[in-house]
């Protein structure tokens, strides 16, 4: 990056592919969440296999850890396209979930010529504030757990009434993307814990950042929504506003999960690998 980190990223597929995905994650999560997806994307098929990158963002996953003054979009923006410079690609698809679409939106504004198609996984340009606090009270708090069956208990009693298709046994994978074994044997969530302090003290009472700008922009690229039919942070109200602004959004919602859907199932898959 411009100041001097070194970010991570996985890479699927045929590297000399004309067709690149490049998925971003969400404020605290990293590369591990596109695993599904960008194994499916990136396997021979009718339509030809994709190069898929997933890319994790600074102090995330094993990217390394920064300044917390640097942890806003607009830095990350612009690690993102240090990225797509020095691999050379000039023009992509992008798959962001939640802060990774933001990424997206503000890079329309800033570099609409590196963007082919979008797709924005439960986010939009207006956030519930409800949903905003939540995620703010949550980042940062509790960081390393007993076990990973732990975080999926922890995860059931937060997040049971969006993820209502959570057996124990998916808990625990949807836990295992999220953390790693930690060297006092037990596991820690896979991010840096200052990352909390862009949301510190927000409540559900404050402004939510105004990002309709910023998806107005997209107005010239095809743009593909997904939305957790329980997300507390993209409502149905604002991505049925997005789609009459947007003339040719897509959209695709998954059902039994809120914010963000895990992007798992077959048909979220298949909406993606249709719309790209």
């Amino acid at each position: 990056t411009a100041d001097g980190l070194t970010l991570t990223a996985d890479d699927y597929g045929p590297a000399h592919s004309r067709r690149v995905v490049l998925c971003l994650p969400g404020l605290s999560r990293n590369a591990r969440d596109f695993t599904d997806v960008a194994t499916a994307l990136s396997s021979p098929s009718a339509t030809g296999a994709v190069r898929v990158i997933a890319l994790e963002l600074r102090g995330r996953g094993r990217s390394q850890w920064a300044p917390a003054e640097t942890y806003t979009a607009i830095h990350e923006m612009n690690d993102v396209i240090a990225a797509l410079d020095q691999w050379g690609l000039q023009r992509v698809d992008l798959l962001g979930t939640s802060r990774g679409g933001l990424i997206a939106m503000l890079m329309a504004m800033q570099a609409p010529d590196r963007l082919r198609r979008v797709i924005l996984n439960d986010i939009g340009p207006f956030i519930e504030p409800t949903g905003l606090e939540r995620i703010g009270a949550s980042v940062g708090t509790t960081m390393t757990f007993a076990s990973y069956a732990a975080i999926a208990k922890d995860m059931s009693e937060r997040l049971g009434t969006q993820f209502t298709r959570l057996t124990p046994d998916l808990g625990e994978r949807f836990a295992r993307q999220l953390a790693s074994d930690n060297d006092d044997g037990g596991v820690t969530l896979d991010y840096d814990p200052t990352l909390a302090e862009g949301l510190a003290g927000y409540t559900a009472d404050q402004p939510t950042p105004d990002f309709w700008p910023a998806f107005d922009a997209l107005a010239r690229r095809p743009v593909l929504t997904i939305r957790g039919a329980h997300s507390d942070l993209l409502s149905a109200a604002t991505m049925e506003a997005m789609r009459r602004r947007h003339g040719r959004m897509r959209s695709h919602v998954v059902a039994g999960e809120g914010h963000a859907p895990l992007l798992w199932d077959r048909p979220a898959i298949e909406a993606i690998r249709s719309f790209i």
